[in-house]
């Protein structure tokens, strides 16, 4: 039996702007060069946000609590998840609904077909704790 992969590029506007999915359950979203990473609850509900924004451009106020997008005085349009801002031109912006909306059909059709389920992940990365507390030199 095949290992299913434990990244998948979910979508890809150039080598800039990409989403991509592992086996943690993680969603990597690249932009410029910034990757933020969300839970997969996290990316559908900023994708929720986007649909209901996207025929609305530019919004008045579109709000989820968490994420929130709003339209600035200078044109721009003002994501905000978490701590994280993106701050995007319309047609930015028309490019980054068409990035999330692409990765969440991706992402679906994947976990229909039960990646990340069936088997485990060949590579698991150790905890960020882990490779802290490992002795960089050697004891001698």
């Amino acid at each position: 039996m095949r290992k299913t992969p434990q990244i998948l590029r979910l979508a890809e506007l150039d080598d800039q702007h990409f989403i991509m999915a592992c086996g943690h359950g993680l969603i990597h979203l690249t932009w410029d060069r910034a990757t933020v990473r969300m839970s997969r609850d996290e990316f559908r509900r900023l994708g929720h946000l986007l649909e209901q924004a996207v025929d609305d451009v530019p919004p008045a106020r579109a709000t989820s609590h968490d994420p929130n997008l709003i339209s600035r005085a200078d044109g721009m349009l003002e994501l905000r998840q978490g701590a994280i801002a993106w701050i995007l031109a319309p047609a930015e912006f028309q490019n980054f609904c068409q990035l999330v909306r692409l990765a969440l059909s991706q992402l679906d059709a994947f976990l229909a077909a039960g990646f990340w389920e069936r088997d485990a992940p060949e590579d698991s990365y150790p905890h960020i704790w882990e490779e802290s507390q490992r002795t960089p030199f050697s004891i001698n």
